[in-house]
């Protein structure tokens, strides 16, 4: 097995999550289940420096894509693929997470074979498929693992219904994704899938970057009117790139990677605090967790209230024209300072700012995200449900 991650700069994710999110580029149709992991991707692929796949033999089998995803090309650039051995520590915590899961008073070495299968080339072979696994296929695997009968050939019995093969093997792959990232470390972002049963299961995270996206979403839903599916399956750094593309996907990637490129000098602040995290006093991390405190109010009257928050270009507008404003202006003494600094002083005075970068992006409003979504997606089929 590799060694430990530094999980300040890297992210785990689903390979599902990555097929999931380029549908749109390789069928004639897609879903929200697959806009909402578009979105997903786009956060992750803007806030880390590297994306972490599992399985080298199944990311290769993802070879064609290249050919029909620029998205997948794209992401690719910064996919760092592991292919863990099955340690026993490694596939005893699977089991253990799989047996959490199921509810139940599980013996270890029951599925102790079904967990070590997945590291069996032929096993991979069988369970791949270039189309993204949906709730349907979650369900049925989870169906067919908790009733297969205890006396059994665990092994055999799956053999025998082949047809539930990949359905099951996505459902184990799960909880291999879960072991994993404890033993290492390393943060998961699952598909919207397994999003679903994860949920209650993932511990939540401490991360800045995790808190930051977190904030940034709950303001952002909240005060995003009309269409459900918009609200639930956009997310706000997906929002812009999605307007900045207007009505051609193909203009997707190239806006995934300035995007990208505009939050790097907020993606190395956000690494090198979260670093100083693991390694500093109580005292030291208190100190850092009230000034972040003080960032994500920012955010919440940026993005939510809207009110009482200096903006660089809203600062610069009323500095070069202060000559200008009346006597008893309708802003708040906020303002006063820094309309007495120099315009170098407030640009020194804002660049300081934690999550500049967030704040000098432009979220569409509630209709433009709406009409831009239909021209780049169509009419997108309903999120399958589940049975």
């Amino acid at each position: 097995m590799s060694t430990s991650l530094n999980s300040s700069s890297r992210r785990l994710v689903t390979q599902n999550l990555l097929v999931s999110a380029v549908s749109h580029e390789v069928r004639a149709r897609t879903n929200w289940q697959s806009v909402h992991d578009l979105s997903v991707l786009i956060e992750t692929f803007c806030l880390y420096d590297e994306l972490v796949v599992l399985g080298r033999q199944a990311y290769s089998m993802l070879e064609p894509l290249r050919d029909q995803s620029e998205i997948f090309n794209v992401v690719n650039k910064v996919v760092r693929v592991e292919s863990p051995d099955s340690s026993p520590r490694l596939v005893h915590a699977a089991c253990g997470h799989l047996g959490a899961f199921l509810n139940e008073r599980v013996e270890i070495d029951r599925f102790q074979p079904l967990i070590e299968s997945l590291f069996e080339p032929d096993w991979v072979a069988r369970a791949f498929a270039t189309s993204p696994e949906e709730v349907v296929d979650f369900q049925t695997g989870e169906e067919w693992v908790r009733t297969v009968p205890d006396e059994t050939n665990i092994l055999k019995a799956l053999e025998k219904d082949a047809e539930f093969h990949r359905s099951t093997t996505f459902v184990l792959r799960t909880f291999l994704y879960l072991a994993y990232a404890d033993i290492n470390r390393v943060p998961l972002t699952p598909d919207k899938t397994r999003a679903r049963v994860l949920e209650p299961i993932v511990r939540s995270e401490k991360q800045l970057r995790k808190q930051l996206l977190a904030k940034i979403g709950s303001e952002f839903q909240k005060n995003y009117l009309g269409n459900d599916e918009v609200r639930r399956n956009i997310t706000p750094l997906a929002s812009v790139v999605f307007d900045r593309a207007g009505s051609k996907p193909n203009n997707i990637p190239e806006e995934m990677l300035r995007l990208r490129r505009e939050l790097t000098p907020l993606r190395d602040r956000l690494g090198n605090i979260e670093a100083l995290l693991d390694g500093e006093t109580h005292q030291t991390e208190l100190k850092i967790v009230r000034k972040w405190e003080g960032v994500f109010q920012e955010i919440e009257r940026k993005h939510g209230a809207g009110a009482g928050l200096v903006t660089l270009e809203g600062a610069l507008t009323f500095a070069e024209s202060a000559g200008k404003v009346a006597a008893k202006p309708h802003n708040p003494a906020t303002w006063f300072k820094p309309l007495a600094l120099p315009i170098d002083a407030i640009r020194k005075l804002f660049a300081r700012r934690p999550v500049i970068e967030i704040h000098r992006l432009q979220f569409p409003s509630t209709a433009k995200l709406q009409a831009t979504a239909h021209k780049l997606f169509g009419d997108l089929i309903e999120e399958p449900q589940s049975q």
